[in-house]
């Protein structure tokens, strides 16, 4: 349960990256960077 939880974690980790990524990036679309804030 607990390495369950870490992977769940390590994983919006990840993708809090990438979308603070894409953010940066002039032609990230809008609506897409909206639609998973």
């Amino acid at each position: 349960m607990l390495k369950f939880y870490l992977t769940v974690g390590r994983s919006t980790i990840k993708i809090q990256e990438i979308l603070r990524e894409a953010r940066h990036q002039p032609m990230a679309p809008g609506p897409t960077a909206a639609h998973f804030t």
